[in-house]
């Protein structure tokens, strides 16, 4: 499992797929492994062929859905997570992945019915108040989205992106001690998210540490050169 989407795991999909290809869960189990690998288009690709032979196999239908949705094929995706939930009208991550297609569409009010009703069967799916919050941060309801991103950080601790969503948030409303507590975090926990120094050096400007801001812009700029935002704040900050 702690290689699973390795180009080592892949090579052993492939050929359990070419020792039984008449058999549907090696084509989705090569599908689950490329999502993981960040590879959409064939993990698209297989899950379809496995669906052929089982469509009524809802976390197939999801993961075909997901992998659409970063494929930003959101009708398909939509259509997905729609079979998906008429399988199991209980299921929380149908819900999840509907809502999670119209926050995409940058419908956020529509997107948090879905997740109201994705937190209604699962209430304990970290990813549902994770979504929940970005819904109420871009309806600037920050107060709202601290509550749901906290709730999904004390859900699953371990996920970088609610972290850095929250210490956002904390910036946003002048909360720097939290933020600041947050992103020692996420500087151990990832080291190589331009991000998160990015955060970083806009707290460390607000406390008025200039060169701890400069060094935390380079850093993050170090690390993707074309974070165009970082580049503008390090600017400012030169000013």
């Amino acid at each position: 499992p702690s290689r699973l989407g390795s180009p080592i795991s892949l090579a052993d999909f492939d050929e359990a797929v070419r020792l039984s290809p008449s058999d549907p869960q090696w084509c989705a189990r090569r599908g689950l492994a490329c999502l993981v690998a960040e590879k959409p288009e064939q993990a698209e690709l297989d899950l379809a062929h496995a669906l052929l032979a089982t469509p009524e196999n809802a976390v197939w239908l999801k993961s075909r859905g997901k992998a659409r949705i970063q494929l930003k094929k959101l009708d398909l995706a939509l259509a997905d997570y729609v079979d998906a939930g008429r399988l199991d009208p209980h299921d929380g991550e149908a819900y999840l992945g509907q809502a999670v297609v119209y926050l995409t569409r940058g419908d956020s009010g529509l997107a948090l019915t879905y997740l109201d009703k994705a937190i209604e069967f699962s209430p304990d799916l970290a990813e549902a108040h994770y979504q929940r919050a970005r819904c109420h941060y871009r309806l600037d309801e920050f107060d709202d989205a601290l509550e749901a991103v906290s709730r999904a950080i004390e859900l699953d601790p371990g996920v970088v992106l609610s972290r850095r969503l929250r210490a956002e948030l904390y910036l946003r409303v002048n909360r720097a001690e939290d933020a600041y507590n947050d992103l020692a975090q996420l500087v151990s926990r990832a080291p190589s998210d331009p991000f998160v120094y990015h955060l970083r050096g806009k707290l460390e400007f607000r406390r008025g540490r200039h060169e701890a801001a400069i060094t935390d812009f380079s850093t993050s700029l170090k690390l993707d050169p074309k974070f165009t935002e970082a580049l503008a704040d390090r600017a400012g900050v030169y000013r």
